[in-house]
């Protein structure tokens, strides 16, 4: 969707800050929420990385619609001894379990985070998921839940609200 600012700014919106609260997007987000939405996400997986106990580093992010998240995980599952460990994200089922597959294909997911933690969850949430199926316990559920947010705006903000502060991330 592209908005030509410039009508918008002679329709009466002279102030940048106003003219985003005001418009109705519907479906589709203004590219202007892009860098925020971007700097939420990867704080937000930076800061689930940390109470993981893991490093930037090991994590990836692709902000193109459907954003989801990777964190690739040292270990690996009693159930899956053979198979590398990771924890992805999107922004449409929320956190999973996932074991690699040796033939480069897509990831397996095993589990998803039970939805009662909803799309966003504190950064020790799935942590805590992770160890507790390190530990064999079962946790989760196989079918993927629908926590899809009513547009991009509210994901972003509700990535801003778990990733303000990296510094007191929840270590397991």
């Amino acid at each position: 969707m592209l908005i030509d600012v410039d009508a918008v700014l002679d329709a009466g919106h002279r102030d940048l800050d106003t003219l985003d609260d005001s418009l109705d997007y519907g479906e589709v987000d203004c590219w202007l929420d892009e860098h925020v939405f971007t700097t939420h996400l990867r704080a937000y997986v930076t800061a689930v990385a940390h109470a993981l106990g893991i490093g930037e580093e090991s994590t990836m992010i692709d902000t193109a619609a459907p954003a989801s998240a990777y964190l690739a995980l040292d270990g690996r599952l009693p159930s899956y001894p053979h198979r590398e460990l990771a924890l992805v994200w999107d922004e449409r089922h929320g956190w999973a379990a996932a074991v690699e597959t040796h033939s480069g294909e897509d990831l397996l997911l095993i589990a998803y985070l039970d939805p009662r933690h909803g799309l966003v969850p504190a950064p020790h949430i799935p942590a805590e998921f992770i160890t507790a199926l390190r530990h064999g316990h079962p946790t989760g559920r196989l079918d993927p839940p629908d926590l899809a947010a009513p547009s991009r705006r509210h994901t972003s903000e509700l990535l801003a609200a778990h990733s303000q502060s990296c510094d007191q991330v929840h270590r397991p």
